[in-house]
């Protein structure tokens, strides 16, 4: 029987501690992710203030006078840039962690990819990773928090109860759909399958490894309390600083203190992106090992059917589960 901590979290985070060529290539592309989560974060909390102070209408007419300045579509553009990095930039990322991840296994971390021969084998996975993401996207929990607060913003009132409901069933039913296609990546990226492909494969490995994949699957979902607690520090520091900025009434300190806390800012920020850089490579080398360890699992329990006298057809569908693990 697998061991969670012995057999999978251990190996990965000590992948981490040395491998540092992938830390390097996730750096750039988790700022990119980070920056539009605090994009994500300052409309929730714009929100929540706005209703929190009664402050809706100064705030409906600072969203109008800043459509009319100079920097609006300056705004936009590099909002709509963020986006389409964090778009593409993602599933580029993955596929080059997990060949970097293999690479790193496969030779004891003594010829391991480097962070260029990485991305290069991420624009190869480029394609069925986008296409996978584009299928996968609207069930992330992040993707669907979103959409109930704003369901909820719209509908405010009589409709409360069904909207609950609703996507407290969608959750539910996420969460099944995020534990069973856990592996369709490992099959886009080991095996060159399409995103379909990928999906049904990892649907079946997951169901006969199903005691590891739903003790690994929730296991990080408590890793990801990490965007709860970046919300939560998100959502309380405007309010501090708006405070001691009303109590500072010298121009000169007003621009000292403006000037402090965008310097503290910006290493908040690049803190963050080492934390999430960090943990996204733990988690690709967590599920590297289950994936590698079930792939492996499944074809030694064939050979044995085999063996023992079952038909080589009998045993084509799994065996073509572990034909490239690393």
């Amino acid at each position: 029987m697998t061991s969670l901590l012995q057999d999978i979290v251990t190996p990965a985070w000590k992948m981490v501690q040395e491998f540092t060529s992938v830390k390097k290539l996730n750096f750039f592309p988790a700022l990119i992710a980070t920056l539009w989560l605090f994009v994500l974060l300052a409309y929730q909390t714009t929100y929540v203030y706005m209703y929190l102070f009664h402050q809706s209408d100064q705030v409906v007419l600072a969203i109008e006078n800043f459509a009319q300045s100079h920097y609006f579509y300056q705004a936009v553009g590099l909002l709509v840039l963020t986006f389409l990095g964090y778009m593409f930039l993602k599933p580029l990322a993955e596929g080059a962690i997990l060949e970097m991840i293999r690479s790193y296994r496969s030779t004891g971390g003594k010829n391991a990819y480097h962070s260029f021969q990485g991305f290069i084998q991420g624009l190869r996975h480029f394609l069925p990773l986008f296409e996978l993401q584009s299928l996968l996207t609207v069930f992330r929990p992040l993707s669907i928090i979103t959409f109930t607060l704003f369901l909820i913003r719209g509908m405010w009132g009589a409709y409360m109860p069904m909207i609950l409901a609703v996507m407290s069933g969608y959750m539910f039913l996420a969460l099944i759909i995020n534990t069973l296609f856990s592996y369709a990546r490992f099959f886009v990226v080991f095996q060159d399958k399409w995103a379909l492909e990928a999906i049904a494969a990892s649907t079946t490995l997951a169901l006969d490894n199903i005691n590891v994949t739903v003790r690994l699957y929730f296991t990080l979902l408590l890793v990801y309390l990490r965007t709860i607690i970046i919300a939560l520090i998100f959502l309380i520091i405007p309010f501090i600083i708006g405070v001691i900025f009303a109590m500072i009434t010298a121009t000169v300190l007003k621009i000292a203190f403006i000037t402090i806390i965008t310097i503290l800012t910006f290493i908040f920020l690049l803190f963050v992106t080492h934390l999430n850089s960090v943990l996204e490579i733990f988690v690709e080398g967590m599920w590297y090992e289950a994936y590698t360890q079930n792939t492996t699992a499944v074809k030694h329990t064939e050979e044995s059917s085999h063996s023992g006298g079952a038909s080589p057809s009998g045993s084509t569908h799994h065996m073509s589960l572990s034909q490239k693990t690393a």
